[in-house]
């Protein structure tokens, strides 16, 4: 069934190829496949021609791949705030994701942009990747409301940033990723304003400026039993 997916991909994705032998366990381990990609509500196969010359024909089913939604909301905080999401799980019709989330109010800024591009199981040699840039604000989980600001204010923590990841097996359906990762750490009021101290004139950053610039280094490793992402 005609959809977004390229045919290219798909056929990369299948072991079964022209000219070979049909074996039942073989397109067996290609519908499997084609589930893990999480592209597809349903997946099938159904044979035409005979025995001396047999057709596999994989029926497939997408997925709507996109979902783009828009809010509003009010908290003392952030005042008046609008918000919307965009997600593609599969960006040019071979299973690449992309995402962004937008937050603009009276007094916060926010997005989270992410683009991944899978590792995956029928080309082994070539590593998944993914890069992401966001921009948060939020309560500091270090200072709590007994840490106050000199106007009497709690704590806020501002983060702007980015990362890189790499994304490889580790072995049967174990994933690793690997990557580097950049945030801007600000400590700064309700308004927005940064301070370096707290109201007893304690340092609230390392820098001693209320600002500290963090480089740290990821790893992690997940194992996906599920036979498909989308509907398992």
């Amino acid at each position: 069934i005609r959809g977004r997916t390229r045919e290219s991909f798909l056929r990369q994705e299948t072991q079964l190829k022209p000219g070979q032998i049909v074996r039942e366990a073989v397109i067996r381990q290609d519908e499997q496949r084609l589930k893990r990609l999480g592209l597809f509500e349903q997946v099938t196969h159904r044979l035409e021609g005979d025995a001396q010359r047999v057709t596999v024909v994989y029926e497939l089913i997408e997925r709507p791949p996109r979902v783009l939604n828009f809010g509003a909301g009010f908290n003392k905080d952030t005042g008046i705030f609008g918000s919307v999401l965009y997600r593609d799980e599969n960006v040019g019709g071979v299973g690449q994701q992309f995402s962004n989330s937008l937050q603009i109010g009276q007094r916060v800024f926010q997005f989270d942009t992410r683009f991944t591009n899978p590792y995956r199981e029928s080309t082994p040699d070539r590593l998944g990747n993914t890069v992401n840039g966001f921009k948060r604000r939020f309560g500091s989980p270090v200072f709590d409301d007994e840490i106050r600001l000199v106007n009497g204010d709690r704590v806020r923590e501002d983060r702007i940033g980015g990362g890189a990841a790499l994304i490889g097996a580790l072995g049967d359906r174990w994933q690793g990723t690997l990557g580097f990762n950049y945030a801007r750490v600000s400590l700064r009021d309700r308004d927005g304003d940064i301070f370096s101290q707290d109201a007893d004139g304690n340092p609230l950053s390392f820098s001693g400026k209320g600002i500290d610039d963090l480089f740290t280094l990821s790893f992690s490793a997940t194992q996906d039993l599920r036979d498909n992402p989308a509907q398992p």
